[in-house]
């Protein structure tokens, strides 16, 4: 693990750790550590290239935001079900260089920072409803380039 950037756990005490090797062309991952446990247990690389912010629901969905991404370089959101290593769904709407999620009032909340310029819609913190591919709203749009999000206290939907 040379360039962790985000760690979340989920309700079994499996720690996440995204690895941010995108930047220098190689497979960046999200390795998964059993509790209390050196090394890891399995590696998340599928749809993934420049994970920096990650986020699980209360059903133990990985939401893993990438930066960048291979297809549009513009970034998403990949959502992985407990356990499987390969996405079922990507949130890419209003999606510009996604750094952080957390969950609030049930809704999913990712910021963008607007690192790539894809899209106009930068720097702001959208808001999904939970199941929703569909940003509902911009909530904030007054600040520059965020790089994370927390709520306290931690909510799980």
């Amino acid at each position: 693990m040379s360039y962790a950037n985000s760690i979340v756990f989920d309700q079994r005490g499996n720690m996440y750790v995204g690895n941010n090797l995108g930047a220098y062309s190689q497979q960046s991952f999200v390795a998964v550590y059993r509790p209390g446990r050196k090394t890891p247990w399995r590696a998340i690389t599928d749809g993934l290239y420049y994970p920096e912010g990650l986020a699980i629901d209360g059903e133990g969905t990985l939401y893993v935001a990438n930066l960048i991404n291979a297809k549009s370089g513009c970034g998403d959101i990949e959502e992985y079900r407990t356990d499987q290593g390969k996405p079922f769904r990507t949130i890419t709407d209003e999606i510009n260089g996604p750094t952080g999620l957390t969950f609030a009032n049930g809704r999913l909340y990712e910021d963008n920072a607007g690192v790539n310029a894809c899209k106009s819609n930068f720097p702001v913190i959208l808001e999904f409803p939970l199941g929703s591919v569909k940003a509902s709203k911009n909530t904030i749009s007054t600040f520059r380039s965020p790089i994370g999000l927390a709520y306290y206290p931690p909510e799980v939907p």
